[in-house]
């Protein structure tokens, strides 16, 4: 897949690039962009510190994983995760719980991300802008949680994650119910 330096993503049909018919609501012969395909990050850098422009820079290029041409993961569900995310974190800072108590909770978060992926994913049918975006949100949840190692590395997954939601705030899809 190729790469023309202005976030979008470009190749054949079914490679997660362009695509001349798409599916639902599509016409044949208008281009599809699908969102870029989402990266791995580091909550930490190599001398332990947290990564450079994790809170800026990688937020929004990973906001921009989840939406393309005004489709994607919708707010109810991105919103829904993030206040089970920040739950936990919570009882964490408040030491209401310790991180062992929580750790095997907040690793089950997977299952319920890829519960709710699924699910969405299966309503929105042939419409592979919103999955892809959901196939990113996944991705990113379950890199986080697992970084996610003690309570300060799952303090800097929730301060990302609410990085992350300020920028797709911005661009998130319209009417999107999934």
């Amino acid at each position: 897949m190729a790469y023309n330096g202005n976030n979008n993503y470009y190749g054949n049909k079914g490679s997660g690039g362009v695509n001349n018919y798409n599916g639902k609501n599509r016409e044949w012969g208008k281009d599809v962009i699908l969102p870029p395909d989402f990266k791995e990050f580091k909550l930490l850098n190599d001398n332990g510190k947290l990564t450079d422009n994790l809170f800026c820079n990688i937020a929004d290029e990973i906001s921009k994983s989840f939406v393309s041409n005004g489709k994607g993961v919708s707010e109810r569900q991105f919103r829904r995760i993030f206040d089970e995310i920040k739950r936990f974190d919570i009882k964490l800072q408040n030491e209401t719980k310790s991180w062992d108590d929580l750790k095997p909770y907040i690793q089950m978060l997977n299952s319920k991300v890829a519960y709710a992926v699924a699910r969405s994913k299966e309503r929105a049918k042939n419409d592979d802008i919103i999955k892809k975006g959901y196939e990113n949100f996944k991705s990113f949840i379950e890199c986080g949680i697992k970084q996610s190692n003690s309570k300060d590395n799952y303090h800097y997954f929730t301060c990302l994650i609410e990085a992350v939601y300020g920028f797709y705030y911005s661009i998130k899809p319209k009417d999107n119910n999934n």
